[in-house]
């Protein structure tokens, strides 16, 4: 049996639930809300270049899921977007994205890597709760803003540099991250 569907958007969701491979083939600009979640077969999923924004809670509880392609035309990936892809072990965020949205990877416990475009100025509010594998973030110097708790409960998180750029750092920014050894500064500017 054929692991991968052609121009899934045609098709109704529902009649995903036994597939490993997704590969979404049709010339859209989004993907619906919630429009694989659940979906625990799945492994890969490969998104369409020209493809804008990936709505909220679009892969969340797709819990198998090791890999997704996400091409560079994407600018938006709404909140929740991967909650609980527990499965996922990196990801390469797209050049284009500017937010990295609320509770975007929670529960992505085997997330290990993650790659963080420069042009991303925010990332919002616990954004990596529970990375309970994520060990080392690299910033881009375009980040101006960290919002509260985004690496809250990240707990083998050892290593983080905060970039020059950056504006403003809420509250409990690495709450319960147990492991974290060297933050690495360049805030200068003190009003």
């Amino acid at each position: 049996m054929d692991k991968i569907i052609k121009d899934l958007i045609d098709t109704n969701a529902d009649i995903l639930a036994d597939r490993t491979e997704i590969k979404i083939t049709k010339n859209i600009d989004k993907i619906e809300r919630a429009y694989l979640k659940n979906k625990i077969n799945v492994e890969k999923i490969y998104l369409p270049e020209g493809l804008k924004t990936i709505s909220e809670e679009a892969f969340a509880n797709c819990r198998n899921l090791k890999y997704i392609y996400i091409p560079d035309t994407v600018t938006e990936i709404r909140q929740e977007a991967f909650c609980n892809c527990s499965s996922l072990k990196s990801i390469h965020l797209p050049k284009n994205l500017k937010v990295i949205s609320r509770c975007i990877f929670k529960h992505c416990t085997n997330l290990e890597n993650i790659f963080i475009p420069q042009g991303v100025h925010t990332i919002e509010w616990r954004a990596f709760e529970e990375c309970t594998s994520l060990k080392e973030i690299n910033l881009p110097n375009s980040i101006i803003e960290i919002e509260n708790g985004a690496f809250y409960d990240c707990r083998k998180l050892v290593k983080i540099t905060i970039p020059r750029s950056i504006l403003s750092l809420s509250n409990d920014l690495f709450y319960n991250c147990t492991d974290l050894t060297y933050i690495t500064l360049h805030y200068l500017s003190i009003l």
